[in-house]
């Protein structure tokens, strides 16, 4: 399941797979329109192919321009469903069902995202913790105040199983907006000014839209955008969307940021979660090191949100960000241990002194370390 970000609106728009709407709400609707408007803009038509829901009032009716049927009576067994609903008890009931009718590829909007951990989850977690907490401890005596709060509701509703996770994310989000900052690329009392000249490394880059919102951060005024994405799934969006925004100086690489140069396990998971270290898949991979170690061109500014490889592909560029000092936004919510590992190698192995932890939505993903040396 995943929430409906700005790749999940470009995916489905440029899809020959049937999509598939599930829900009749407001929230439907708003998503609905989000993809037809964005299928305008990128010069291709799009229709859904049908409606899903439980509301018995709607069955036999047509709504977001596609007939609707009742999501207990079977599903088509393949093409997208997006699960797009306000009510979390309804939200949860369609998910289940699709995934008892063995529906792999789901996107799950926003505000229906706030399931919560099982217990076992919540005491596993607990015990990380208390295994680490030297770590923990750490990185929480040097950080800013802003990030100690932030990180303190991310940390406590992964382990307080008696906590309001969907509350604690709320409120991590909010002490995060400051103002001018957005995802990845944050003004103020972060970065003081834009990144103007060199390298821009795009480490998971889907739909393009961190290429573009770094161009736009520095008013395109870059040296050039190295923008890698392993899933070959992406590339014609990722291409259209470089083109779409008139970009110059992009390369794109089909390979995944790693600790080594050659190749990788690789499982092609739904819709901007595939994983490299696992699968019956390979993947190209490199290290950051390997590619720009002979090249005179300085690495500004990396940017990784590579499903759990942010480690092993920080351990990749020791050399490059020992020699050229980049500034960093590093995801900490793949893997089970990110959360504090990740900020505690920026800080202990890497050398950054000045580390910030900002958190982007109300549920457990998109939370951000950003590093300034």
């Amino acid at each position: 399941m995943y929430q409906l970000l700005d790749f999940n609106v470009d995916y489905l728009a440029l899809q020959k797979a049937p999509v598939y709407l599930v829900g009749t709400g407001k929230e439907a609707v708003k998503a609905y329109k989000r993809i037809f408007i964005r299928a305008i803009q990128l010069g291709r038509m799009f229709r859904m192919a049908g409606v899903y829901t439980l509301d018995q009032e709607w069955f036999g009716k047509n709504y977001c321009s596609a007939f609707v049927r009742d999501l207990k009576a079977g599903k088509d067994p393949e093409g997208i469903y997006l699960v797009a609903e306000n009510d979390y008890h309804k939200a949860k009931k369609m998910i289940d069902l699709l995934n008892e009718s063995g529906i792999g590829q789901i996107i799950v909007t926003l505000p229906t995202l706030q399931f919560p951990l099982k217990r076992e989850e919540f005491e596993k977690n607990r015990k990380l913790f208390f295994e680490n907490r030297e770590k923990i401890q750490y990185v929480y005596e040097r950080v800013d105040d802003k990030s100690k709060k932030i990180w303190e509701k991310l940390l406590r509703a992964r382990w307080d199983p008696e906590s309001d996770q969907a509350l604690l994310y709320r409120d991590a989000l909010d002490l995060s907006m400051e103002t001018g900052s957005r995802q990845y690329f944050p003004e103020g009392e972060i970065f003081k000014q834009p990144e103007k000249e060199g390298v821009f490394i795009d480490g998971g880059a889907l739909s393009g839209s961190s290429a573009i919102g770094f161009a736009r951060w520095c008013g395109k005024d870059y040296g050039k955008i190295y923008s890698f994405e392993p899933d070959t799934r992406y590339h014609d969006l990722l291409e259209t969307n470089i083109r779409c925004h008139r970009m110059e100086r992009v390369k794109i690489m089909d390979a995944a940021l790693y600790d080594y140069t050659g190749v990788a396990d690789f499982s092609a998971e739904p819709i901007g979660s595939s994983k490299v270290g696992q699968g019956e898949g390979k993947v190209p991979v490199v290290s950051i090191d390997d590619l720009f170690l002979t090249k005179r061109d300085r690495v500004a500014y990396i940017k990784m949100d590579i499903e759990g490889s942010e480690c092993k592909a920080l351990d990749g560029a020791k050399q490059i960000i020992q020699r050229d000092r980049p500034k960093l936004a590093i995801c900490i919510y793949h893997g089970e241990e990110d959360i504090f590992q990740v900020p505690y190698k920026i800080m202990s192995e890497l050398g950054y002194t000045r580390i910030h932890i900002r958190h982007y939505s109300d549920t457990v993903g998109e939370s951000v370390v950003y590093a300034v040396r």
